[in-house]
């Protein structure tokens, strides 16, 4: 579990992960603890080949201020920007 996470002196959440793995598959699962928004899902990598990688994330009202404000070098803006994706790896 990765607690308070924060990028740029502001904080956006909790996040946790379980890797687990047989020696054949690798699995990842994603779950968050956040007040607004959250991050969810699962990934699962074979590790022989051909490697195959398979998985889904949601990402859902996350605030992107942070790192906006981070990767612009900026002090501040107006407005607020979230973010709302998800993503399927086919395997």
């Amino acid at each position: 579990m990765l607690s308070t996470c924060k990028w740029a002196r502001k904080s956006f959440g909790s996040f946790g992960g379980d890797l687990q793995s047989d020696g054949k598959l690798a699995q990842l699962k994603l779950s968050s603890a956040m007040s607004e928004g959250a991050i969810t899902g699962g990934i699962t990598l074979g590790l022989a080949d051909p490697k195959p990688l398979d998985g889904k994330i949601s990402v859902r009202n996350i605030n992107l201020d942070p790192f906006l404000l981070s990767a612009l070098h900026l002090g501040k803006f107006g407005g607020s920007r979230r973010c709302r994706w998800r993503h399927h790896v086919p395997g």
